[in-house]
């Protein structure tokens, strides 16, 4: 995907993507993978380019179609989305709200849903797969309802022809190269070790013009 000097990049999803930011501020771009991002960008091509974080902790992705009229309000040029473990963990903790077919076929619709009105707003959409960490190893409970939206993810990022990083594969294969606390303290959060992978990954699919 080409990034241009003078585009305005929005940045959506949930703690992953808020990471310390101000959240009074969408321009607070925070302390995580977003800031590492910019900052690798701005570094090897200072320009014009505006970014705004809207990421916040514990978001769903309903809760990401609630928050179009933010998202088109600052008209950006690029999206760059992350978002999908929470849909698991408020899963995982409230089992009794429905069954996990139904979970799955629910999770699908709003992520199609999203996917659409998102490339409404610009069809310059850079989508991030969510990732679960094996350590703690009680996050393999977590795996099969992951697996199965992450198949959804990559059926409906396909059918749209969006472009898609893989990320999940990616820590795992890091799992083995790096001692687990040094990507992650819960399963879920990458620590700063992480962080760099996924700007490594999200690198590999941008081209600065």
């Amino acid at each position: 995907m080409d990034l241009k000097r003078n585009d305005t990049v929005a940045f959506l999803g949930d703690s992953i993507t808020e990471w310390g930011r101000d959240l009074q501020d969408i321009t607070s771009l925070g302390l995580g993978y977003v800031s590492k991002l910019v900052n690798s960008l701005e570094n090897e091509q200072h320009s014009h380019r505006k970014y705004y974080n809207f990421g916040k902790r514990g978001y769903k992705v309903e809760n990401l179609i609630q928050q179009l009229p933010q998202i088109k309000a600052i008209r950006p040029d690029v999206i760059i989305l992350l978002v999908g473990v929470n849909d698991v963990w408020h899963y995982m903790n409230h089992k009794e709200v429905c069954t996990l077919d139904e979970e799955k076929r629910r999770f699908k619709t709003a992520y199609r849903t999203l996917i659409q009105e998102l490339l409404a707003i610009t069809p310059r959409l850079l989508v991030l797969e969510p990732f679960l960490f094996i350590c703690p190893l009680q996050r393999l409970n977590w795996r099969v309802l992951l697996d199965a939206n992450i198949q959804s993810i990559r059926q409906i990022v396909y059918q749209n022809h969006v472009e898609y990083v893989a990320l999940d594969g990616r820590m795992m294969e890091e799992t083995y190269q790096f001692a687990g606390d040094k990507l992650t303290k819960d399963g879920v959060h990458p620590e700063s070790t992480a962080q760099y992978l996924i700007v490594e990954q999200v690198r590999k699919h941008l081209t600065l013009v």
